[in-house]
C-alpha cells in the first residue's frame, strides 16, 4: 500500500518536473517573445504611417503573391505582387470593405 502511493506520488512529480513546468516554462515565454514581436510589428506600422506609407500585412492564409497593403487612411487592398525586370510591381484585386479591414486588423493583433 505505502510502496504504490511513494510510486504514484514520485511519478507525479516526475511528470511535474520534467513535462509539466518546462512545458509552462516554453509557452510563457513564447508568449514573450510574441509580445515584443507585436511590439516591434506596430511599431513599424506606426513609423510607416507616419511617414504616409504603407504598410505590408504578408498571410500564409492568401495565394502566393498575394498581400494586403493597409495605407495611412485606413483602408487595407487586396493586392497581387509581381516582379517586372528588377522592380516589385502590384495590381489591386480588392478594397476591402470596413467590417473586412476591422478583421483583418484583429486577426492580426493591429488593432
Amino acid at each position: 500500500m505505502i510502496f504504490n502511493l511513494l510510486r504514484n506520488y514520485l511519478l507525479t512529480f516526475l511528470v511535474v518536473k520534467f513535462v509539466y513546468l518546462p512545458y509552462i516554462k516554453e509557452k510563457k515565454n513564447m508568449k514573450i517573445k510574441d509580445e515584443k514581436y507585436l511590439a516591434t510589428v506596430k511599431n513599424l506600422r506606426l513609423r510607416n504611417f507616419s511617414k504616409n506609407l504603407p504598410f505590408l500585412i504578408l498571410s500564409d492564409k492568401l495565394p502566393e503573391g498575394q498581400v494586403y497593403r493597409e495605407y495611412p487612411d485606413g483602408r487595407i487592398e487586396l493586392q497581387q505582387v509581381f516582379t517586372l525586370g528588377k522592380k516589385f510591381q502590384s495590381r489591386l484585386i480588392q478594397k476591402l470593405g470596413t467590417k473586412d479591414a476591422d478583421r483583418i486588423r484583429k486577426e492580426y493583433g493591429l488593432l
